[in-house]
Order: structure tokens, then sequence, then C-alpha cells
């Protein structure tokens, strides 16, 4: 077994934080006594630029691929993680410009964003940004972090003008599989453990696997 390896570059601006991280699979969750504890209300936006991931807050959530945009706020508990290898872009903003810049961080926390050309040009954006942060000014930072928030706008805007506020048997099937594969090694494991955990009904969780056969036969 190879050991862990991880890498991050990690960029603090007046208006708000850039991370460049690559690094091996992992798991980070946020409780309630880390909340407490450093009182964060920022939101967190992270655009996957390698592999393959997964991220739950509330009853949203799911897979997370290549190019996808997953968006969490840190004053409430939630769980990402990676399941292989990964590269991510993460921005880190407070709630105050996140409203200014995007929109509502409570109708986004826990969704994910599908990739499109415009996550292509974010990523690309993002790594700029990030090789030449340390040459920037305050004041040219703060106009690049803009930027970014604007294409982040572009992202979420094409898929938020059709979000529902209840889930959709994609959604209940993503968010269903990320939680199936982190613990697929629990012997405990089964539909009414999957559907107490994620506060969703079974006869949903099993409406969501009818097209392949029933949740058991997925891995």
């Amino acid at each position: 077994m190879r050991p862990f390896e991880a890498r991050r570059l990690l960029a603090a601006t007046p208006s708000g934080t850039l991370f460049h991280t690559e690094s091996g699979p992992l798991v980070v969750e946020r409780h309630v006594q880390d909340i407490r504890r450093d009182d964060s209300d920022d939101v967190s936006l992270s655009l996957v630029l390698s592999g393959r991931g997964h991220h739950e807050q509330g009853n949203r959530g799911g897979v997370v691929e290549t190019g996808d945009l997953g968006i969490v706020t840190l004053d409430r508990p939630f769980v990402s993680g990676a399941i292989e290898n990964y590269e991510e872009m993460r921005l880190t903003v407070p709630r105050s410009t996140f409203l200014a810049h995007i929109g509502n961080p409570g109708e986004m926390a826990g969704r994910t964003f599908t990739g499109s050309g415009l996550s292509e040009l974010l990523a690309g954006y993002l790594r700029s940004f990030a090789a030449s942060i340390e040459r920037m000014s305050d004041a040219e930072a703060a106009h690049a972090f803009e930027g970014a928030l604007h294409l982040v706008r572009g992202v979420t805007s094409l898929e938020t003008s059709n979000a529902h506020s209840d889930l959709s048997k994609s959604d209940v099937r993503s968010l269903a599989l990320a939680y199936i594969q982190r613990r697929l090694q629990d012997p405990s494991l089964d539909p009414a453990l999957i559907s107490a955990a994620l506060r969703i009904s079974r006869t949903r969780i099993y409406l969501a696997f009818a097209d392949d056969g029933g949740v058991c036969r997925d891995p």
C-alpha cells in the first residue's frame, strides 16, 4: 500500500482564501463542535480538476466528478471526500461575499453543479490565479478574486434556474451512492440504514435504483 500523500497551496486575500490541493483518498467531516470552536460562517466552493469524490450536507449531496463544482457552508455539518487521487481548486469566501456575487448559499449548499465549458474556463482561470497571486497586490488579488466569483456565478446559474426544493430521483440516487461508497465495509449497511442516515424514505430510495435492479445490486 502506498503511503498517503498530499500537497496544498494556500493563498489568503482580503476577499477570501484560495486553495490548490492534490491528495490521495480522504474524508473530511465538519461536526457541530468544529463549528462552535471556530464560528466560521464562510462558504466553500470546490472545483474538481481530476479524480472523483463526494460530498453531503443536510439532505443534499452526491458523487462529484472531474469538472464538477461543489458548494458547502461552514456554519453547518458536512462530509466531503475523495475515493481516489484527486486535484481541486477551492475558494472559501464570507457569506456576505457569496450573497453579493453568486446568490443565496442556503439554496446551493450541498449541491453539485455539473461540469461545463464555463467550468473548464474557471479551472484555467484559477490555475493562473494560483500561479501569479504571490506577485499581486491586495487590490489586484481582490479584482482577480471577483473575476473568479463571476465565473462561479455563471456555472451555478446554468442549473439554479431549474432547481427544485425537493430531491429528484437522480439526486436521491447520487446521494445514496455517495453514502454507500463511504461505507462499503460496514456489514450493517442496508436500505434501512441508508434511509435513516439520509432522512429519505426507503420507498424513494428503492425507486431511485429501480432501473438498476434495486439498491442492493449497486456497488
